[in-house]
Order: structure tokens, then sequence, then C-alpha cells
């Protein structure tokens, strides 16, 4: 089997880019997993998240990198350029919030866990204490995980395990460790939104000063 990387990214509200991230696995090819993701990012954005969306907020690109035996080191990749632009009419959120897709396999520890860091909806779909409606969040999990499960008749989505090559720490060798990974079953998001502070970490700053 052939463990891939998948990410979506696009342009933020502050001049940041955003990007998140998925793992997979199976016996299809790079093109054929590539075009299945695709299907899933479209499909997911322009059906349900996009009308969630401030029109500040879109995707531009998928990438899939097709990964060695070890998931550290690309042996291939494809990339293709999309058109996703929310469509709604709320107040936009600071870059650094965001909306988080937990991706859940059947080890019940947190090494079972995932995430997924989108773009936060508009400010129409929070409640007045800054949470994320009920409604909404089980409107995207609901759609995320039907179109986790089309695309996992290509490729199987994972939580990765990363191994790692032969080494040497502290001058003692260390054999070469296979990656691992559980297969996702279950989708989850929260109404409490989450944050990626390294989303802005590289945009300017613009300071306002007063004399004291």
């Amino acid at each position: 089997m052939t463990i891939y990387r998948h990410r979506v990214t696009g342009p933020g509200s502050a001049g940041d880019t955003w990007t998140t991230t998925l793992h997979s696995q199976g016996a299809a090819s790079l093109a054929t997993v590539h075009a299945a993701f695709q299907t899933l990012v479209t499909g997911f954005i322009g059906t349900t998240l996009g009308a969630m969306w401030p029109n500040e907020t879109s995707a531009t690109q998928v990438i899939t990198d097709q990964l060695d035996a070890n998931g550290l080191h690309n042996v291939g990749q494809l990339s293709s350029t999309i058109t996703a632009v929310g469509t709604g009419t709320g107040g936009t959120l600071s870059p650094r919030t965001c909306l988080v897709i937990g991706l859940r396999t059947a080890v019940p520890t947190k090494a079972g866990r995932g995430r997924m860091f989108w773009p936060a909806p508009d400010v129409t779909h929070l409640t007045g204490a800054g949470q994320l409606q009920s409604a909404d969040a089980t409107t995207l999990s609901n759609a995320f995980a039907a179109r986790l499960t089309t695309f996992k008749a290509t490729s199987q989505p994972v939580v990765l395990h990363r191994g790692h090559d032969a080494r040497t720490v502290g001058g003692i060798p260390e054999p070469l460790v296979p990656s691992t990974f559980d297969n996702i079953t279950t989708v989850t998001i929260g109404i409490i939104l989450g944050t990626q502070r390294r989303r802005t970490n590289r945009v300017t700053n613009a300071y306002a000063g007063a004399s004291v």
C-alpha cells in the first residue's frame, strides 16, 4: 500500500496562507488518488462549507504527495489549481480562528486522533458566546463524513504515525522505524473553534503608538 499526504491551501484575509492536511493509504495510483481528493475538497466546499465562509476566504490549490514507506520523503507529487470561494455575507474572523475537523480512529487514546484546521465560518454562524452553532457543526460533520466515505473507495483516510530512517542519535545507531497508520472511522466537529497562530506569524505587523 502507498501512503499519500493531501493538502488544500488558499489565501487568508490578513495576507497569510492557510493549509490543512489529510493522509490516506491505498493501492490506487497517484493520479487517481489526487483526482479523488480534489473531488472531496471541491465538493465539500462547494456544497456546504463555502456557503458558511466569508467572501474573503477561498481555497486555490490541492496537492497530493506520494510518500516513501516511512512517510517522510516525497517520491511523487501532483498539484491542481481550484477556485472555491466563500459566499457567506457575515463578518470575517481572525485567520487564526479555525474550524477543527476531528479525525477519530478505533484507537481510544490521543494517538488515534487527528485534526484538520480549516478557515472558520463567518460570524453569522456563531452564537453570542462565540461558539459555532450546533446545527452548523452537525451539517458540516455530516457533509465531510459523506465526502470521506466516497473518497475511501479510492484511498483509505488514515491518521499517520511517522516512523524514521535509520539514524544515529547521541552516537547510538537507531534502526529504521516504518510509519504506521490507523483508519479514520469517525469525523467530529466541536462548537469551540480552534486557533492556529502560525497562520499569521509571517504577516507583517503594523503598530499604532502613543507617547506617554
